[in-house]
């Protein structure tokens, strides 16, 4: 979608849905027990049946795709064939991508724009902003000239914290140069649960924002399974590196010398002599 923002002018909206679940109607008949404090003379012992879903309850999350699908159709918003969660209009002037009660809409007219927010206010309360700096954990940036920078710090600071490398002292590289071999070093185990732990916020990271980390990320994941100390002092190598480089981030442009109409990409066929 930032694509089409970029090469094509759309214009990009962000907006949040309150309380989601709640618009869900039950498909089952669910009861729950009277609120502390809530006393009406001879209904004392009585229990409530649910007509909406609420927070917590199994069938909310269904409940809430399935009125959000409704509430879209009507407003003339259709899934697209690639991908369930993103929808567009028939003439394509509007295209939507919601997870659970956020959405990112782009179109091409704002009239047109702001004509769908205020509809879909009318039935789903909802807040709304242009040109988003934050979405999904995502960091973006809107510079001038249709360019956007596309970044994920506030997850490296969230994960600096949360394994104690705030202060550590960054390094210009993800890995040494031997990290191969250095990995095949037999050592002392260390704790599997934290390790895979780390590996998988690494991995979400490098599938996103920071392919830089991937070759990293990708030798470090093999002894997901039976890390040594070997492979913990590689992988707070990684960490150092990520807090010296948390600035770095993707970035779509719209030069006059590229074209936005096709794909184009490398590849290593010996994968690096690996």
């Amino acid at each position: 979608m930032l694509i089409l923002v970029v090469c094509n002018g759309y214009i990009p909206y962000q907006f949040d849905i309150e309380t989601a679940f709640l618009h869900g109607k039950m498909d089952a008949n669910v009861y729950v027990k009277q609120v502390k404090g809530f006393k009406v003379a001879g209904k004392e012992g009585r229990v409530w049946g649910l007509n909406k879903s609420l927070y917590g309850s199994k069938q909310a999350p269904r409940m809430w795709q399935a009125k959000l699908v409704e509430v879209l159709g009507s407003l003339g918003m259709r899934p697209t064939r690639a991908d369930d969660s993103l929808y567009s209009n028939q003439d394509r002037s509007l295209f939507l991508h919601v997870h659970v009660d956020d959405g990112f809409l782009i179109g091409k007219w704002e009239n047109e724009i702001l004509s769908f927010l205020n509809r879909l206010n009318a039935i789903l309360k909802l807040k709304y902003q242009k040109r988003p700096t934050h979405h999904l954990g995502y960091c973006i940036n809107w510079l001038s000239k249709g360019t956007v920078h596309l970044g994920q710090q506030d997850l490296i600071s969230q994960l600096l914290k949360d394994y104690d490398m705030e202060n550590s002292r960054s390094v210009k590289t993800p890995c040494n140069s031997n990290l191969l071999k250095e990995l095949e070093v037999i050592g002392d185990p260390v704790s599997i649960t934290p390790y895979q732990q780390a590996i998988g916020s690494l991995n979400y990271l490098a599938q996103h924002t920071r392919p830089d980390i991937s070759f990293t990320v990708n030798a470090l994941s093999r002894y997901a399974t039976h890390p040594t100390a070997k492979h913990w002092v590689a992988l707070k190598h990684l960490f150092c590196y990520l807090k010296g480089s948390s600035g770095l981030c993707l970035t779509y442009t719209n030069l006059d010398t590229h074209s936005c109409d096709g794909l184009i990409g490398w590849a290593d066929a010996d994968y690096a002599n690996d």
